[in-house]
Order: C-alpha cells, then sequence, then structure tokens
C-alpha cells in the first residue's frame, strides 16, 4: 500500500523528455530476497534515516547507527544516535517483510512487539560482557553508551520499524489500533516504510516512503483519580493542577512544554547575557530558550563548547534536576580525553558539587545539578544560584579554552 506512481520519467535540463525516453520503471515486489533487503537497507542507512527525520520519527540532529543483523532474531538492530557525538537516543528495531511473505501481514506486527518485550526484559538487566556479544563489532560504544542503552530497554523506548518493498492494507490499518491497544505508556513508536525500487537499464532509484507512523504523542490516554475515605465513601478534593497528558507530549523523551520553565530561563538569561556577552561576543546563545539556555563557542579545531543551563524531562515519578555547566564535543575519543584532563586540573576551582565525565565517544561534561519538582522552586532565588554558578563556569573554563586553541 503506497501512492507512488508505476514509472518516473526522467527529463532534460529544458524540463523535455529524452529521445529515446528514459523512463524507470516501478519494480515488482518479490524480487528480491529478505537477505538482499538486509544488505540495502545497511548499505543506505543515511536514505532512511532521512526519510524517518523527514517523518518526524527521529530527531533533526540525529543519524542511524547500524549495531547488529539477526541479534535475538531480529532482523535489524539499529541505534537512534546524536549525529554530532553518537550518544544514543534510543534503539531502532527493525523487521522486513516482502509483500510477497504471508507474514507480511498481520504476523510481522506482532512478531516485532514480542521482539520488543524480549528486549525490554533481558538487554535491560544483562551484565555488560552479554550486551557486548550481543552487539559484537561495538564493544566500545555499547561500554560508553551503557546507562542510556539500559534505560532505552528499561523504558521500551524503541523505534519498531517494518520495511519491505511494499506493506500490506492490512497491516496499514492495524498500526493506528496498535497506538489504542498496546500499553498506554509506552513509549515505543512504530513506523511502517515501503521500500519502493525503480529500474533504468542497470541503475536503480530507491525511493523510502513512510506509509503509516505511530508516535507516542497519539497515544489516548487518560487517568481518572478517585478519592475515598476509610470506608468508602467519595471525597470530594479540589483539583490543584490540571496534567493534560505530558507524558503524551514528551516526543521521544522531549520535555513538555512548561510555561514556568521558559519564564525561569528568560530571567537567567537577563544576568547572563550581561556577565557573558560582553567579555566574549563571539558566543552564540540560545535565541529561543524552551527547555535549555545554551551560549556557544566554536575552537579552532572545530571542537564544540556549550554552556548551558538545561531542563531533563521525567526521572522515574520526579522532574530530573537542572543541569549547570559545559559540554564539550571533540573530533575524536583521544581529543575528549585530553580535554577532560585538562578540566579535572581545575576542578576544585569549579562549583561545588562539579562532576566530570564522558558523555560520549567525543564528548566531555563538566556538570552540577539543582533539584527541582514544582513551579514554586523556580524562584528569584534559584535564578540567582544558577546563574551565579554558569557564571562560574566560564570564568575557570573560558580562559583555559581559548588558551588551548590551536
Amino acid at each position: 500500500m503506497d501512492v507512488l506512481p508505476s514509472f518516473i520519467e526522467v527529463l532534460d535540463a529544458a524540463a523535455r523528455p529524452f529521445e529515446p525516453r528514459r523512463r524507470l520503471r516501478r519494480v515488482e515486489p518479490g524480487g528480491r530476497s529478505e537477505a538482499e533487503w538486509d544488505r540495502i537497507l545497511i548499505e543506505n542507512i543515511d536514505l532512511l534515516a532521512d526519510a524517518l527525520r523527514e517523518a518526524e520519527m527521529i530527531a533533526e540532529d540525529s543519524a542511524l547507527m547500524f549495531l547488529g543483523a539477526q541479534v535475538d532474531n531480529i532482523d535489524l538492530v539499529f541505534a537512534e544516535v546524536r549525529s554530532d557525538n553518537g550518544e544514543l537516543r534510543r534503539l531502532v528495531l527493525l523487521e522486513d517483510k516482502l509483500l510477497k511473505n504471508p507474514e507480511a501481514r498481520r504476523q510481522v506486527l506482532a512478531q516485532i512487539l514480542d521482539y520488543a518485550r524480549v528486549v525490554q526484559q533481558s538487554w535491560a538487566s544483562a551484565r555488560l560482557p552479554e550486551l557486548e556479544d550481543k552487539l559484537r563489532g561495538h564493544a566500545q560504544w555499547v561500554r560508553e553508551n551503557e546507562e542510556a542503552l539500559r534505560q532505552s530497554c528499561r523504558h521500551a523506548d524503541f523505534l519498531l520499524v517494518i520495511a519491505g518493498d511494499g506493506i500490506d492494507e492490512g497491516l496499514a490499518r492495524l498500526a493506528p489500533r496498535f497506538a489504542r491497544r498496546d500499553d498506554p505508556l509506552s513509549l515505543t513508536e512504530l513506523a511502517l516504510v515501503s521500500l519502493a525500487m525503480y529500474a533504468l537499464d542497470n541503475e536503480y532509484l530507491l525511493v523510502p516512503h513512510i506509509v503509516s507512523a505511530v508516535l507516542r504523542s497519539e497515544r489516548e490516554i487518560t487517568v481518572r483519580v478517585l478519592v475515598q475515605d476509610a470506608q468508602g465513601r467519595a471525597v470530594p478534593a479540589d483539583v490543584l493542577r490540571d496534567v493534560q497528558d505530558e507524558a503524551a507530549q514528551a516526543n521521544r523523551g522531549r520535555l513538555p512544554v512548561r510555561e514556568e520553565v521558559i519564564e525561569f530561563l528568560y530571567k537567567a538569561r537577563e544576568p547572563l547575557d550581561a556577565a557573558l556577552l560582553p567579555a566574549h561576543p563571539d558566543l552564540e546563545r540560545t535565541a529561543k530558550p524552551r527547555k535549555s539556555l545554551e551560549y556557544g563557542l566554536t575552537l579552532d579545531d572545530d571542537s564544540g563548547v556549550v554552556f548551558k543551563v538545561h531542563f531533563g524531562g521525567y526521572e522515574k515519578d520526579v522532574w530530573s534536576p537542572i543541569q549547570v555547566g559545559l559540554m564539550l564535543g571533540t573530533n575524536d575519543t583521544a581529543g575528549r580525553d585530553a580535554w577532560r584532563r585538562r578540566i579535572e586540573a581545575v576542578l576544585p576551582r569549579l562549583p561545588v558539587g562539579t562532576r566530570v565525565d564522558n558523555g560520549g565517544p567525543r564528548t566531555v561534561n563538566a556538570l552540577t545539578t539543582f533539584e527541582w519538582s514544582t513551579g514554586e522552586d523556580l524562584n528569584d532565588m534559584l535564578v540567582s544560584k544558577i546563574t551565579e554558578t554558569l557564571i562560574q563556569f566560564t570564568s575557570v573554563l573560558i580562559p583555559i579554552l581559548r588558551a588551548m586553541r590551536t
């Protein structure tokens, strides 16, 4: 099922047909094996990523990383990672089914959901050597992203992809029902991808097309709270806060829109702009803070420096702490390790509670945190503490960053 034509006409620079005509004909489904489609998908991983990005199934600054084939019976396992540093965002589990295969109908949806449950239940608790063995060839990446990998599994934060040379109409109709019938609190998303192939002599044109997609924000969820006394009688209660589906708004872990967070970041921006921008006019500041206020700097070796005040998402049943400090992205692991040593050398001069760690294969962080739980915590006193903290980070680290420019 798709809306793509059976042929595509190639025209010259003036939009006139060639003589003889150059017409790409749609390759009939079933001409290649699933093993061949595995190879095609792996070798054209960027094309698949572009299609998913265009459909807003992965983030604008994400890329796909191939992790393995036939891992726990899953055809292909990818990772959605940050394109600048390779940090894991979530796992992408892909099943390819040809239209001629009977399983391309209803069974494949049940199959990939079963595989996702296996990954959720077994990978989250697996020992590190087991994970390295499952994703052999990526041991270093697994070690550097171990906690994020376990979190993705623990919370079933997966993108499930069913791909094929065509998508069965019955399967496409089942996808929206998946949103309603599967666990409404699940973070799992689903994409059905038709891979249309057109042929002209010995050349092929591959056109990925998202036939159907289920985003977590499309799940229907209703939370009803009934207050009773000891005898089971209903007790009237005032509504102090109406939380309108915040979990469903959290798109791929993004923070739902919170007006008090935005207001807090704008309050923090005024004194930070006054303290930082006159002294460092090459700092690039976030134009419209939503969950993060950042001041960026590019070094001569192309390392990227970000001083930030960052609000995360949920962490179990509370909001995760506000992160304040430095994120430095380098070109390779050696560069990351060198910068980490320089930062650790001045750790006593950084704000109390600062933790220096590797954020990924090419990223080092120096961050401290501030706890909060309600909008009342985001007061002027906290604004003052956080702005003073970030100014301390910049006053200590910017001279070192500039001194080490090459």
